[in-house]
């Protein structure tokens, strides 16, 4: 079995019970069967793994190490063994790249594939936890070409995609741009719409900083339709935000107003309170530049109770912070006379309130 379907397999409950895989331990090691015992041992200590035992899972891989130095032709085992102590060490907050690197390792020796890549696949994970990112772009590239053999379309969408926001973090726009471009025609194989859409929106953000044709970039309308028809209506207020965001780093703030409001509604029709967060400070982004100051108090306030009330206290905090920015970044003679105006709109609106 390979430890992909080994871990999977701990986590939908169809690996046994730990009391049931410890009474067949027992029996194997009556029996005498090293063999068995050393299986036995790595799935109980997926099982701890997985049920939050992470210590425990690593005094199984100790006894594993012990049948595993015994000898014999034992290289997927000590890949699996690898495998999940690096889980168990994530879990307990310790490092694991070297577990991660041996897995590979073995699991490359006893031409096991894709649990190879997987495992590989973690290491170029903690490299980048590490901040050590040129090796982990490296390790992709090492990669890619053994998912080409492979003819993996997902394993390399994955990659690219991966390899893709790690050039853009590096400020690398055009590498990460022809990886997305090579990450949306293996999902585009693959006839997974969702994924191909996901993969334009990350694409269609780094396009303005890359050195690409505008006539190449991904349409606004084309990506909404796309994103409606698959009932996505999240990616539709992601969409309409970064389109919004467009027009207001460009500093066309008549323009980006109604977008930033089309993304806010979008974004309440999603019950995305992030999405509305976001849509709420490009509205006031474009009112403050098109010198709307009472506005801008207005629109924060809203969001500010609107999130309260919808989603708690903790989701209006970033907007308290914004609020409290403003006089200090205007001066008081631009502060007073645009909350005066605020208050007076605000009287207005409850008395009209009152008299219906």
């Amino acid at each position: 079995m390979a430890v992909s379907e080994l871990l999977q397999n701990v986590l939908a409950g169809a690996e046994g019970s730990r009391d049931q895989l410890t009474e067949k331990l027992l029996q194997a090691r009556l029996r005498g069967d090293r063999e068995q015992e050393l299986d036995i041992l790595i799935r109980l200590a997926a099982v701890e793994v997985a049920s939050g035992h992470p210590d425990q899972a690593l005094r199984r891989l100790d006894d594993a190490d012990i049948l595993l130095g015994a000898g014999g032709d034992q290289d997927i085992m000590t890949g699996r063994a690898h495998y999940i102590r690096g889980h168990a060490l994530a879990r307990l907050g310790r490092d694991g790249l070297a577990s991660f690197q041996a897995a590979s390792k073995a699991f490359a020796a006893s031409a096991a594939r894709p649990d190879e890549l997987r495992a590989r696949l973690r290491v170029v994970e903690l490299l980048q936890d590490r901040q050590r990112i040129e090796e982990a772009i490296l390790e992709l590239s090492k990669m890619i070409p053994d998912l080409l053999r492979l003819q993996s379309d997902r394993g390399l969408a994955d990659c690219h995609r991966y390899r893709a926001s790690l050039h853009a973090m590096m400020a690398r726009f055009d590498e990460a741009m022809s990886d997305y471009d090579r990450a949306v025609a293996a999902a585009e194989r693959l006839g997974e719409r969702p994924l191909v859409l996901r993969l334009r929106l990350e694409r269609r953000a780094l396009i303005p900083y890359a050195d690409r044709d505008p006539a190449k970039w991904d349409d606004w309308t084309e990506l909404i339709a796309e994103a409606a028809a698959l009932g996505d209506h999240k990616s539709v207020g992601e969409i309409r935000l970064q389109e919004a965001a467009a027009e207001l780093r460009k500093e066309n703030f008549k323009a980006g107003l109604p977008l930033a409001q089309r993304a806010q509604q979008a974004a309440l029709d999603a019950g995305q309170p992030v999405l509305y967060l976001m849509a709420c400070l490009l509205i006031a982004e474009a009112r403050e530049g098109l010198g709307d100051h009472a506005g801008v108090i207005e629109v924060l306030l809203t969001c500010k109770a609107s999130l309260e009330h919808a989603f708690g206290r903790e989701f209006a905090a970033p907007v308290l912070v914004v609020l409290d920015s403003l006089e200090p970044r205007w001066g008081p003679e631009v502060f007073a006379p645009a909350l005066e105006k605020y208050r007076a709109w605000a009287k207005a609106r409850a008395a009209a309130e009152a008299r219906k």
